[in-house]
């Protein structure tokens, strides 16, 4: 047993469970009892000092030190500890080599710090503040093990600069908390662990930081928290409830981070850098993953995955005031959304509504926007869609909702699905069909293209998957046109099955519009094929099938041309070609097998 206290104006050993005051204005109490207990308290040169250690139980260790030309610290330490070290083992300093119980190290040298420990079994606890002079800061550490169901938990408490508060809490075995500030600015941490296993770890460092602030709170076993924050004003909440959950934040600036777990084994990493971002990242499932990163101004994040979850979440932001959000609610599903340049929105929903008893999955999506002031909408709530969206324009729309299952609104081997390389461009595409696709690319400026395929999938082929029920493909290389593909109808005995249309608009102010469906013709398939070619400016066609096997093909490459094909039934065909200007064409064909050929 040892006991020892000393001060600039005395210096006393104590005996049996005897308290002891230090001479002047220093004060130390300790208060002993059990197995070999040891608290040595040093108080130097300092004002107000006041140190209270209380040790009940067996293998408690404790060191107070309040350091030269402090004032008005406080520090108060009580252990109560079991696991007493095997015979003939003596009590060491490290508490791991044989299990031992409590041992705390405080170690004060500054303005206004205060310290309050309180141990129960199997800890160990370590808190230095300001080694160099620093203001009001303040510790409390709480600690609390069930010997038999875990030991050590280990809290360590680093603070240096101005205003600091850090506070621990952990209750159950093999947990982790490590807080360091080393500020000149205000701070403050919150960690606290509930469970086994869990570790926790906050860093906020800057000569410039000032107001930061970081919360975490653990429930349940195995969970990791880690904080790593510098600047004005950065703020971090960390909330995990459950098992095998990750969470790592890194901010630099005026940013605030919220990531919610509630769930097992989830993953989420925040990285910021710059003033004014937000990222929210909120896990209520399982084994979901989100990556948020933000470089710039005034950039938000919004992530939600829920019910099924196992999705995977990656966003990207770098320049001002981007704003991406993403909702994931089935299993599997992968988002992945970068942006550029300033005002650009994106708003990705995966699944279908929250709740639904059969939720969907599967689903991929990558959304780029790298202009300005772009706005990307889309809805997945198929199984299996792929969705590919480029703007690298300025002021364009793109807005896609998939409801079938094996969607494809693109291509995405290459990456590329709505693309829109020029300013104001506004692309539509919406499908609810099986195993549709359809694919929009706008180069010029002022274009307008909407596909929707509403095509059902019966009646089910024998044997063997399900078949591509429609595809489109529009691309608009010039300026101001407008191109709309329609594609829709199916029932149980006329089938509209194996559907494509194409229309590709080289010029200027041209409007192209396909109607396909079948309503007529009785068949495993429809397979009715229609494409508009326009290079010329201010061409207009519309192309209407309705049947089987029908074939369209539209090439106008002069000005002021006019083109109009109507075809119902089956085993139609129908070609016209206008390459003069101010023509004028119509194409209507009934019955069977028809052929139409226009050359002007």
């Amino acid at each position: 047993m040892k006991r020892t206290i000393l001060s600039s104006v005395s210096a006393i050993a104590l005996f049996a469970t005897v308290p002891a005051f230090a001479a002047g204005t220093n004060e130390a109490t300790v208060t002993q009892g059990g197995l070999a207990q040891q608290a040595e308290v040093i108080q130097t040169n300092t004002t107000g000092s006041d140190a209270t250690v209380t040790q009940q139980g067996a293998d408690n260790w404790t060191v107070l030190r309040q350091g030269a030309g402090s004032e008005n610290n406080t520090a108060t330490i009580n252990q109560d500890g079991a696991d007493v070290p095997p015979t003939g083992v003596p009590q060491s300093e490290e508490p791991y080599s044989q299990q031992l119980s409590n041992i705390a190290d405080v170690t004060q040298n500054g303005d206004n710090g205060s310290v309050q420990i309180d141990q129960t079994g199997n800890n160990r606890a370590q808190v230095a503040q300001a080694y160099a002079p620093g203001e009001g800061q303040q510790a409390v550490i709480d600690q609390e093990t069930v010997p038999g169901d875990g030991t050590e938990n280990y809290a360590a408490t680093h603070q240096r600069g101005d205003n600091l508060y850090a506070i621990t809490t952990q209750s159950g075995g093999g947990n982790r908390g490590t807080v360091a500030q080393q500020l000149s600015g205000n701070a403050s941490s919150d960690i606290n662990q509930v469970g086994n296993s869990n570790e926790a770890a906050v860093t906020q460092s800057g000569e410039d930081t000032d107001g930061v602030s970081s919360a975490i709170d653990q429930l349940g076993n195995s969970n990791d928290a880690f904080v790593d924050q510098s600047g004005v004003g950065a703020t971090s909440l960390i909330l995990q409830n459950g098992n095998g959950n990750f969470a790592d934040v890194t901010q630099a600036g005026d940013s605030r981070s919220d990531v919610n777990q509630l769930g097992n084994g989830n993953d989420a990493t925040v990285d910021q850098d710059g003033d004014g971002n937000n990222s929210d990242i909120d896990q209520l499932g399982s084994n979901a993953a989100a990556t948020v990163s933000q470089t710039g101004t005034g950039l938000t994040s919004v992530i939600l995955q829920q019910d099924d979850a196992g999705a995977t979440a990656s966003v990207t932001q770098t320049g001002s005031t981007n704003s991406s959000d993403i909702e994931q609610t089935s299993s599997g599903a992968t988002a992945t959304v970068v942006q550029g340049g300033s005002n650009n929105i994106s708003d990705l929903s995966q699944g279908r509504v929250a709740g639904t008893p059969y939720q969907t999955n599967g689903q991929e999506a990558l959304v780029t926007q790298t202009g300005s002031s772009n706005e990307s909408y889309a809805t997945q709530s198929g199984t299996s869609g792929d969705l590919n969206v480029l703007q690298s324009g300025d002021r364009n729309l793109s807005n896609v909702n998939q409801s079938g299952f094996a969607n494809s609104a693109g291509d995405d081997v290459g990456l590329v699905g709505v693309t829109q390389s020029g300013s104001d461009n506004d692309a539509f595409v919406t499908q609810a069909g099986q195993l549709s696709d359809a694919f929009v690319e706008q180069i010029g400026d002022f274009n307008t293209a909407t596909i929707n395929q509403s095509v059902n999938n019966a009646p089910n082929p024998a044997g063997g998957p399900d078949p591509i029920v429609a595809t489109a493909s529009i691309t608009q290389g010039g300026s101001s046109n407008t191109s709309t593909i329609n594609q829709f109808g199916g029932d149980g005995t006329n089938s509209a099955r194996l559907m494509s249309a194409s229309s590709s608009q080289g010029g200027s102010n041209n409007s192209s519009t396909i109607n396909q469906t079948n309503t007529l013709i009785a068949g495993a398939s429809s397979g009715n094929f229609a494409s508009a070619l326009q290079g010329g400016n201010f061409n207009t066609s519309t192309i209407f099938q309705d049947g089987a096997e029908n074939d369209a093909i539209l090439d106008q490459s002069g000005s002021n041309n006019l083109s109009g094909i109507s075809q119902q039934g089956s085993g139609h065909s129908a070609t016209v070609t206008q390459a003069s200007d101010s023509n004028v064409s119509s194409v209507m064909q009934t019955g069977t097998a028809n052929v139409a050929v226009v050359n002007q």
